[in-house]
């Protein structure tokens, strides 16, 4: 594992190799997360009391 601090010494296709890597995360994290049915006996109760 690299560190990003320590970059100076990446060529060009390391760095958009990272680039592309962030634009996929990015595009996970920007998609919606669609909410299943509650399983069996779990209800929906008040958090704090």
């Amino acid at each position: 594992m690299r560190h990003l601090l320590d970059f100076q010494d990446w060529n060009r296709s390391e760095v958009e190799s990272l680039l592309d890597t962030a634009r996929v995360m990015r595009e996970v994290l920007e998609r919606p997360i669609k909410k299943g049915p509650r399983p069996p006996g779990l209800h929906r109760g008040h958090g704090l009391l």
